[in-house]
């Protein structure tokens, strides 16, 4: 609880997001001031923000220039662990299977092994990463990027990103609304043309341009920052002798 508060009673389900702990406490300060929040939810997803994204963008590259042959070869003689092989692993396989990799915090082999038996048994054979092929084959002639949105704005913003900022702001009785997913702006940003979303491995570049004399080039020009909790230092620390 945080003060006094449960969040595992507000979320009514399981949801291992570190951020809903953060996204509580602002809306806890917010609604000492306000009833009614705008929220940039929905961003990094519409105008391709994430990191990941360029990764999805350079692992096409190298598909399309015959490298997956070399790739697959330099994964089989590297050990595991090694430094890149994870990125040889996702240029070697199919891209929907690399990039569920790149969003997962584990793969489904080594969750499966800290369930208990019984649990492991009722599992079974599930895949998870079949929903993502599934999602990803969904689109029509569209290159990896927006499939990786497009896959991105059926799971992870839905189940994740939406839940937690709904649950957490209704917790204080905020009202949050999320005007960068009108309509009308995810239509026609979404769909534009890489270059328009992306400069090297840089994202948003269409809001960036967008905005340009309306905000500070000090903050258009900002690297990307997450809205996270220190999880391994509380861990490691204040919470270890409980854990």
């Amino acid at each position: 609880g945080l003060g006094g508060t449960d969040l595992a009673w507000h979320f009514d389900e399981p949801l291992a997001d570190p951020s809903t702990i953060p996204t509580y406490l602002v809306s806890r300060m917010a609604k000492q001031h306000v009833t009614v929040a705008l929220s940039g939810d929905g961003g990094d997803e519409v105008f391709a923000g994430y990191r990941r994204y360029g990764f999805v963008r350079l692992e096409e590259r190298l598909r399309k220039m015959g490298a997956r042959g070399v790739a697959r070869a330099a994964e089989r003689a590297l050990p595991a662990g090694a430094r890149g092989r994870s990125t040889l692993l996702n240029i070697a396989d199919h891209p929907a299977q690399a990039f569920f990799r790149s969003v997962s915090s584990l793969d489904p082999a080594a969750a499966l092994e800290l369930l208990a038996e019984d649990a492991r048994a009722a599992v079974g054979a599930h895949d998870p990463s079949e929903a993502f092929r599934e999602l990803w084959e969904r689109p029509k002639d569209a290159d990896d990027l927006y499939r990786a949105q497009y896959v991105d704005m059926r799971t992870w913003l839905p189940e994740d990103v939406l839940a937690k900022t709904d649950r957490a702001s209704m917790a204080v009785s905020l009202e949050v609304r999320v005007p960068l997913l009108d309509h009308r702006l995810v239509e026609r940003f979404a769909a534009l043309p890489i270059s328009h979303k992306m400069q090297g491995m840089k994202g948003k570049r269409a809001l960036r341009r967008a905005l340009k004399g309306r905000l500070p080039d000090a903050v258009l020009r900002a690297k990307k920052r997450g809205f996270d909790t220190p999880v391994s230092a509380w861990l490691k620390g204040p919470l270890r002798a409980e854990l």
